[in-house]
């Protein structure tokens, strides 16, 4: 039994014991060392580094640097697993640097990569130059964008001052890389007025300030609902006069109204307009139009018996009404038309006369295609040509004018007798020129928007942009823009940010971007009806020139969802006002500032 001796004991342990230690070691090797190691000094404060790796095991890897050949290497850094790159910033120009990596995990080190050296650009000799063009572009109630003209060459960054309001001080809100012309000012504050300048940095010095530029974040404005303040209301009609908006009619409460008010935002106050002689009997689903002096009324719904081909003048100088003329030429009674103000008179057009028998059978609806022009200087009526080239009668459109023509487009037609089918809704228009009393057909070719009611248009100084509305799938957040030198549609976007699909909702121009707000969502019945099935408090802001929406859904202040309400453009704010929320009228408002 020598085998068991205290000697062959021993021999046997030991092989154990190496063994084991071999299985221990083996189960976490060392990651290979990386190579391919390059540098290069991309300007006067950094060095860029890219290396192969060559393991599958490194948790990452150790970035080495010394200055000049006779230095002493010391880490500088590290980066993850998988990380092949590193920028070594903050450096001394015209210095030369030596570098070495090597990747690391659990076991230990690996050796070093290859060395390579790389020479900062030379120190500059004068300051980069100013930056220029600066613009800041309101995005949100919390964010606005900067962009900047690049002039150096020579620049290590730039750095970007703010100030809040137009009299306080500027501090440094960020620093950025080289090459960089934009920055995203984010998390700042609704209505507020920001300040901005920009300047480039190396080391030898800052260049001079870019421009300063300021403007104010988005914010809503509630108006008041003190003394004065109108019923609550939806169907009514609303001018701006420069000064005040004026608002009238519509469906209260008590049924059609003859009242109104107007509003100063400059002192959020209301005041009555006059219900005395000559006002125009209650009504809802007529038009207005400001001519400089005097807000002229005309047609709607009056009561059972039908709509009005009557009107009113009112004048907020003396809080006083004159009728409009309805002898020789007056247009047909009416509702659901239009109105334009050309500079000297009022075009009105389309629209339809509803009938409706107490059983709801027999009902008829019938669509125009009729207008006139009241000259006011006269009192009196001419009516528009029922031609060639004349659209067929419709209801529910929109109309814009030019400055020398009135563009009608879209629209329902007449919706049949005992509303047994689907009224039509149209993709035609027709531009008419008062001077020739005659009609020239839209396009109905490439692009053109799918036929809809309820929609808006707005005239954006060369062309009309129609957007939204009722179709027979829903309601429409499309649109399109139509240019009418060439007589040709280009579609908006339905991208990101455009407003879920909506009708009965409103738009004005600014200036240089369309804002549409509120309205309602519904579904087509059969029967050329629609069932709402909810109202929206939010909206955006179109701009044409880039094809793109912005959201103006948040934000303190901002009014409760409606639709049939009305929106005027001030020059620099949007006021909404009234409207119904599916449950009842609302006599509030709000001033959106864009």
């Amino acid at each position: 039994m020598k085998i068991f001796s205290g000697k062959y004991w021993l021999v046997i342990f030991s092989v154990l014991i190496i063994n084991f230690g071999w299985a221990c070691n083996n189960g976490s090797k060392v990651s290979a060392a990386p190579s391919g190691l390059q540098a290069t000094g991309v300007f006067s404060a950094q060095v860029d580094l890219s290396w192969t790796a060559n393991s599958n095991n490194e948790e990452g890897f150790k970035i080495e640097r010394k200055t000049g050949s006779g230095g002493t290497y010391a880490q500088v850094g590290t980066v993850g697993v998988g990380v092949t790159v590193y920028q070594d910033e903050g450096l001394d120009c015209d210095t030369e640097y030596y570098y070495r990596i090597n990747s690391y995990n659990d076991a230990g080190s690996s050796g070093y990569s290859n060395e390579v050296s790389a020479t900062t650009s030379i120190c500059p000799v004068i300051a980069p130059a100013a930056p220029s063009g600066l613009t800041a572009t309101v995005v949100s109630s919390s964010q606005i964008n900067l962009t900047w003209t690049d002039n150096s060459n020579n620049e290590d960054g730039f750095k970007i001052e703010r100030r809040i309001g137009l009299g306080g001080t500027f501090s440094l809100i960020t620093t950025t890389l080289v090459n960089v012309n934009s920055y995203f000012d984010t998390g700042i504050s609704a209505g507020t007025t920001y300040c901005y300048r920009v300047y480039a940095f190396n080391s030898f010095g800052d260049s001079s300030y870019s421009n300063a530029v300021s403007t104010t974040t988005y914010s809503w404005t509630p108006t008041n609902t003190g003394a004065n303040v109108p019923s609550g209301r939806h169907g009514h009609t609303a001018v701006w006069t420069g000064t005040e908006m004026i608002v009238w009619g519509g469906v209260d409460s008590s049924g059609n109204s003859n009242t109104g008010g107007r509003y100063d935002p400059s002192v959020d106050s209301w005041m009555s307009t006059s219900t005395g002689a000559n006002v125009p009997s209650g009504r809802h689903g007529h038009t207005a139009v400001w001519t400089g002096t005097e807000m002229i009324v005309w047609g709607g719904g009056v009561d059972s018996s039908g709509n009005s081909n009557t009107g009113g003048r009112y004048d907020p100088s003396v809080d006083s009404w004159m009728s409009t003329s309805t002898s020789t030429n007056v247009p047909s009674k009416r509702s659901g038309h239009t109105a334009v103000w050309t500079g000297t008179k009022m075009i009105i057009w389309g629209g339809g006369d509803i009938i409706i028998t107490e059983n709801g059978d027999g009902t008829t609806y019938g669509s125009l295609n009729t207008g006139g022009i009241y000259n006011p200087s006269s009192d009196s009526w001419t009516a528009t040509s029922t031609g060639a080239n004349v659209p067929s009668a419709r209801h529910g459109h929109t109309a814009v004018w030019t400055g020398t023509k009135m563009i009608i487009w879209g629209g329902q037609e007449e919706l049949p007798a005992n509303l047994c089918c689907d009224a039509p809704l149209v993709d035609t228009g027709g531009q008419y020129d008062p001077s020739t009393d005659s009609w020239v057909p839209t396009s109905t070719g490439t692009n053109v928007p799918s036929g809809r009611a309820a929609h808006t248009a707005v005239w954006a100084g060369t062309q009309m942009i129609v957007w939204g509305g009722q179709e027979h799938s829903g309601t429409s957040n499309t649109g399109g823009i139509y240019n009418p030198s060439s007589d040709s549609w280009t579609a908006t976007s339905a991208g990101a940010n455009v407003p879920s699909g909506r009708a009965a909702h409103t738009a004005v121009w600014t200036g240089t971007q369309m804002i549409v707000w509120g309205g309602f969502s519904s579904i087509w019945q059969d029967w050329g009806l629609y069932q709402i099935l909810n109202a929206f408090n939010t909206g955006g802001i179109y701009n044409p020139l880039t094809d793109s929406w912005t959201p103006i859904n948040i934000g303190a202040n901002l009014p409760s969802a409606r639709y049939g309400h009305t929106a005027v453009w001030t020059g620099t704010e949007m006021i909404i006002w009234g409207g119904d929320d599916d449950s009842e009228n609302s006599n509030t408002g709000g001033i959106f500032t864009p």
